[in-house]
């Protein structure tokens, strides 16, 4: 078990201004360029997701493509940023901020920000953000985080006894936490693995058969969710209850609201399947939510999470089929639309199967983090 050495109650805080801290830089693309396949440069918006990378580009196309779309490399060498540094979303998503290690290029609503006098490490920024959230939770679409204000906005941080920084602190205290939480993982980990012996076949040693997704024959019975919620209207938004949309991260999840908002607004029961038609999103949803417009809920009464997580494989494959427009995804089809599921020797559903078979792939993969986690306890430094 990892020792506690550092403590947050034992610090000197002080304030400083973040242009005191950090080299603040300007993002670069008004309009991102076309649309690029195979890329390995992530691209960043103002997006609070998938640490703020919303696609990836090749180089070439960077160098490419000016700011508003043009054909220019006049100012090429400004559009490709260096890793090791914090971007900071000042528009949409205002107050987000992501450790970015390796190069990227961005949009204007990024700024990415970089140590001024110490050179900022995985650690370090991991410690950093939180503070630079709180610092930008005054601003909004209205009065947007742009780098001018950014440079007059203040931080708080720990400092030693010369008054400056805490680097050492910083670094130290994200190590031991880290550690704290791989120890964390291996114990849940071990918790999950199960041993499965050879009375388990493989995907290849069952049968399959088409079932229609929905329909008076279907696999699921599909209900369209309640009139979406007016968000302006939401009293508690830090909650318990989530609340779902048609996005592809988070699990749909948008944000987390009371349960008082019921009064107004039913909750969705737990323990099914949601679909975002126009998205093609699929995810199982465990527990009751509220969730807007165009989310299809698919029920099954022998749906469980293990039973769950294995049809949502494979009817997110089906939704790849749909697109926007005219060949979009309605209710209509969707009920129409196959499904390929495993099947017992009666034909019926292999209910079995489908759970014991994400069980042991979700053990499997709990041993590989196991070991992942324990390597690395084995790295850490937390002097």
């Amino acid at each position: 078990m990892v020792m506690s050495k550092y403590s947050l109650d034992e610090l000197k805080w002080k304030e400083f201004k973040v242009a005191d801290i950090f080299v603040i830089k300007n993002g670069y693309y008004n309009k991102r360029p076309p649309k690029d396949n195979g890329g390995k440069i992530p691209f960043l918006s103002a997006t609070q997701y998938n640490n703020g990378v919303s696609s990836y580009y090749n180089k070439s196309t960077i160098l490419k493509y000016d700011k508003v779309g043009n054909l220019s490399n006049k100012d090429a060498k400004e559009r490709i940023f260096k890793g090791n540094c914090i971007a900071i979303t000042n528009n949409g998503s205002v107050g987000h901020a992501f450790y970015q290690e390796k190069s990227f290029t961005c949009s204007h609503d990024v700024t990415p920000v970089y140590g001024r006098f110490k050179l900022l490490s995985r650690e370090i920024s991991l410690f950093i953000i939180p503070l630079i959230v709180k610092a930008g939770e005054g601003f909004g679409y209205a009065k947007k985080w742009r780098p001018k204000r950014m440079r007059k906005s203040r931080i708080m941080l720990p400092v030693d006894a010369q008054n400056n920084p805490n680097w050492r602190f910083m670094e130290g205290y994200v190590k031991q936490e880290q550690a704290k939480y791989a120890q964390r993982i291996i114990d849940s980990c071990e918790q999950e693995t199960v041993g499965f012996g050879s009375e388990l076949p493989g995907l290849d040693d069952v049968e399959w058969k088409e079932f229609f997704i929905g329909g008076k024959d279907g696999l699921f019975k599909i209900s369209s969710t309640r009139s979406g919620i007016d968000m302006n209207g939401i009293v508690e938004k830090h909650g318990d209850v989530p609340y779902i949309t048609r996005s592809s991260f988070n699990n749909g999840v948008h944000m987390f609201i009371g349960k008082e908002q019921d009064e107004k607004y039913k909750t969705n029961k737990g323990n099914v399947i949601t679909v975002g038609l126009d998205t093609q999103t699929v995810f199982y949803q465990p527990n009751d939510f509220f969730t807007g417009q165009n989310i299809q809920v698919l029920e099954n009464k022998f749906l469980n999470e293990k039973i769950a997580l294995f049809l949502v494989s494979l009817l997110k494959v089906q939704m790849r089929k749909f697109g926007w427009g005219s060949t979009g995804a309605t209710l209509t089809r969707l009920n129409r639309t196959k499904i390929l599921i495993p099947v017992d020797s009666n034909g019926a559903p292999n209910w079995w199967f489908m759970e014991n078979y994400t069980k042991r792939v979700q053990s499997e993969m709990a041993q590989k983090i196991s070991i992942y986690c324990k390597k690395k306890l084995k790295l850490k430094d937390v002097s």
